[in-house]
């Protein structure tokens, strides 16, 4: 009795998060948490919750959305990466999970901490500044300015070392330009400061600006896509004055490490099914969401890659875990 008593311990330690085959196999079973490591109402917030809405008519169960918004992000992603690898605890991570691994001393997580069900968006960021300001000029010749200005052109950056910050580096890299650098705590703090005169450009998302925008109050210069957006076509990318400064951040849906892959591929499926409905479409369409599909594998992929990008910058950059 000893004996076997002794060997049940062992296999608990060895395999602490086993999942039974029959319970795979009748995934869902109850509601899922959709864990959002970012507060209510920001890119985050909605770009998942839009998913949730929309995948539970894929699956038997609801997806149940829930910030946890401390620490950076840093609270929702150790959370997801510790949990049981069920199923029933996924999340919606972005750049920063990667990028916290460089960044913050004693991360317990980095990309293989999680199982990517399905890439969902890819957002680069705009710079933005006042509509009929001193600086309301072609990308050109506001590069042109700051090149003969250095360090005179303050730029309000939301988070520092954040995908945002990485874009200003990255400007100042290839147009050989230094700005006067002005961290934020996020993106809307750095808008109304601009709205205010206190910064003379930011770089910021689209869901961030867009009402003032619209407004009439502020306008975005130069686009950190590939290509120009499908939401503001007119406004033209860095390449295309000559800076090869492609950069945003990604949105991935992801359990834990050592999710079954029966349950991602239940889940991968739902996603697929609902990015493909016109419901899901338009409500990212409404919120300014730029989506971008992947499936499990080729997102895993795609994460690696990030990783490599990612070591190579900081290492170029002199940055350092604090």
């Amino acid at each position: 009795m000893r004996r076997y008593v002794m060997g049940l311990m062992v296999f608990a330690f060895v395999f602490p998060f086993s999942i039974p085959v029959e319970a795979a196999e009748t995934y869902p079973a109850k509601p899922v948490e959709v864990i959002i490591p970012y507060a209510a109402g920001g890119a985050m917030d909605i770009t998942a919750r839009i998913l949730a809405e929309n995948a539970k008519k894929y699956l038997s169960q609801p997806l149940v959305a829930v910030n946890r918004s401390a620490g950076g992000g840093a609270v929702g992603f150790s959370t997801v990466a510790q949990a049981r690898p069920d199923g029933y605890t996924i999340a919606i991570i972005a750049t920063p999970a990667i990028l916290h691994e460089f960044l913050i001393k004693g991360t317990t997580y980095t990309y293989k901490s999680f199982a990517p069900i399905i890439q969902v968006a890819f957002e680069s960021p705009y710079l933005v500044v006042q509509k009929g300001g001193p600086f309301d000029r072609p990308l050109g010749e506001f590069i042109e300015h700051a090149r003969k200005n250095p360090e005179k052109v303050r730029m309000g950056i939301g988070g520092s070392w954040s995908v945002l910050d990485v874009t200003r580096v990255l400007l100042e890299r290839e147009a050989k330009i230094k700005f006067t650098r002005v961290p934020f705590a996020g993106g809307a703090p750095a808008v109304t400061s601009l709205l205010g005169g206190h910064v003379d450009a930011i770089i910021v998302y689209l869901t961030e600006f867009q009402g003032y925008y619209d407004a009439g109050k502020l306008q975005p210069i130069g686009f950190g896509g590939e290509n120009r957006s499908g939401f503001l076509p007119k406004v033209p990318t860095f390449k295309e004055s000559g800076l090869p400064v492609i950069y945003g951040t990604w949105r991935v849906m992801a359990g834990p490490a050592k999710t079954p892959p029966a349950i991602v591929q239940t889940l991968e499926s739902a996603f697929m099914k609902a990015m493909r409905d016109p419901v899901t479409l338009e409500a990212y369409k409404k919120a300014g969401i730029e989506t971008k599909v992947a499936g499990s594998k080729e997102t895993q992929q795609y994460l690696a890659e990030q990783r490599r990008l990612h070591e190579q910058l900081f290492k170029e950059f002199g940055v350092q875990a604090k």
